[in-house]
């Protein structure tokens, strides 16, 4: 690349043949299921996912939409380093809401017709406000003038953002070519 403004930054890549390519909200939910008890596997998430806010039949208990609205605000934190690092988002259809897989993502066959699944859209308040949070981060990444440049100043990151275990945890500005602290950063 000439610079960082050809790279193209993703979440998830659109190839998830392997066990460890799978849709963003499959690797956030399934930890957070897993820490509490409950099984984590694509039909796991998948029961969790739709039956949210369920009328009728079984429903997810509180502490699994709890997790599910965890997983969200994750995604939700990745969506805002994306949209306004240096570079190109790519967004693989349905994480703008938390998509799911629906199928097995390790065999290619399933995984061409694994559709994203529009209704998961308003499955809950949470999918319905992620979705609206990334429609505005999408509208602020085209209109803010320092989301139009290179330039970031990377202002601290956590002592312990090195280690394995570290928090990853840092801040940065797109400064818009100017010094810290001017107008339009």
């Amino acid at each position: 690349f000439y610079d960082l403004s050809q790279a193209v930054n993703y979440l998830t890549s659109h190839d998830v043949e392997k066990d460890s390519e799978k849709r963003i909200m499959n690797y956030l939910l399934a930890p957070l299921l897993e820490a509490h008890g409950y099984g984590c596997t694509v039909d796991d998430i998948r029961w969790v996912t739709d039956h949210l806010e369920n009328g009728s039949g079984e429903r997810a208990d509180d502490q699994q939409r709890f997790l599910h609205g965890v997983a969200l605000e994750r995604l939700r934190s990745a969506f805002c380093l994306m949209m306004t690092a240096v570079g190109i988002p790519m967004l693989l259809a349905g994480d703008e809401f938390g998509d799911v897989h629906d199928l097995d993502h390790t065999n290619w066959r399933l995984k061409m017709s694994d559709p994203v699944d529009w209704e998961r859209r308003d499955a809950s308040a949470n999918n319905r406000n992620l979705w609206r949070k990334v429609a505005e981060l999408i509208a602020l990444r085209t209109r803010h003038p320092a989301l139009a440049r290179i330039e970031t100043e990377f202002l601290h990151f956590h002592p312990d953002f090195d280690r394995n275990d570290g928090a990853k945890v840092f801040v940065y500005c797109r400064t818009n070519g100017a010094g810290l602290g001017a107008a339009d950063q």
